[in-house]
């Protein structure tokens, strides 16, 4: 699987599976917080996946959280990362994974399915393996001890 690096600073770090490529984007600050400014890239993020990924970004807040808890728990040595999986495309919604990016691993903290507008969000439920809504996987996360 050929690999891609790209810097956008305007983006949380970010990995988007497209057919067998994968691009990482290393992050800097939270979406929300940071505007475009500057870009170093071998290949083109797709606009539709950047939409995609800000609406995933906006729509599901506990990602940036989680980021910043992470990175502040690990002095930075540990980000979070999103990775698109195009491969696998569900009728019109795409898996997305949210997972801990170590220099020698990674670790899933989340899986989403988002649809190619980023008009809609799931999560999947790891347990049962069923597609659940952000309401019902907040209310279940919540309820889940620290």
């Amino acid at each position: 699987m050929k690999k891609l690096i790209t810097t956008l600073s305007f983006l949380p770090l970010l990995g988007l599976g497209c057919n067998n490529t994968t691009t990482t984007v290393p992050q800097t600050k939270p979406a929300e917080s940071t505007p475009p400014q500057e870009q170093t890239t071998d290949s083109a993020i797709p606009e539709d996946e950047l939409t995609m990924i800000q609406k995933l970004y906006a729509t599901v807040p506990e990602i940036s959280e989680k980021s910043q808890e992470i990175r502040d728990a690990s002095n930075g040595d540990v980000t979070v990362s999103v990775r698109i999986d195009k491969e696998h495309k569900d009728g019109d919604m795409y898996p997305v994974q949210v997972f801990e990016d170590h220099d020698t691993h990674t670790v899933t903290l989340w899986t989403f399915y988002i649809s190619s507008t980023g008009d809609s969000v799931t999560h999947l439920d790891e347990l049962t393996g069923e597609i659940e809504s952000l309401e019902t996987w907040r209310a279940t996360r919540d309820e889940l001890p620290e």
